[in-house]
């Protein structure tokens, strides 16, 4: 099986009395695969996935999982969605995306740790939580009325021409 799907599945089987020994053994590998990366952000993690989970001291199924949640800040992709124990990756990681993307997930335990202050300036971080701030405000849509003229630039009236109904 794979361990994406592996994941799906170690997920999903979660119950209320799992849940929170599950999300400590996640967050705790999270944490230290997070701290090693922003540590060391001159280098690129790679190696196959094995090797990196044993590194990091985590089973595979939770690597993959990490896998999962930090493959939308990477500057090249991953692998397909086949990810097994002898997949061989490389994370050429976009920091401010990264650091965007922590903010998105509402990860406070991800986004505080102490090596961001290093990779990341005051201005710089406060610019990236300011982006995401803007991202989450709703802006309605103009609402042309009947008797303006068409957004189209036809010259005609909204109503005689596509606000026919």
């Amino acid at each position: 099986m794979k361990l994406n799907e592996e994941w799906k599945k170690l997920w999903e089987s979660q119950t209320d009395k799992t849940f929170k020994e599950f999300w400590k053994e996640y967050s705790d590998a999270e944490i230290a695969i997070y701290t090693y990366i922003l540590s060391h952000s001159d280098e690129h993690l790679k190696g196959n996935v094995a090797e990196l989970s044993e590194k990091f001291n985590c089973r595979p199924v939770i690597f993959a999982g990490f896998l999962d949640g930090i493959k939308s800040s990477l500057k090249k992709e991953l692998p397909d969605d086949d990810v097994t124990e002898n997949t061989e990756i490389e994370l050429d990681v976009d920091f401010e995306k990264l650091y965007y993307n922590m903010w998105k997930a509402d990860a406070s335990h991800l986004y505080s740790l102490d090596p961001w202050d290093t990779l990341l300036d005051q201005e710089k971080k406060k610019g990236i939580i300011r982006d995401y701030k803007k991202s989450k405000i709703y802006h309605a849509p103009v609402k042309v009325g009947r008797n303006e003229p068409c957004p189209c630039g036809s010259g005609k009236k909204y109503k005689n021409c596509c606000g026919k109904a």
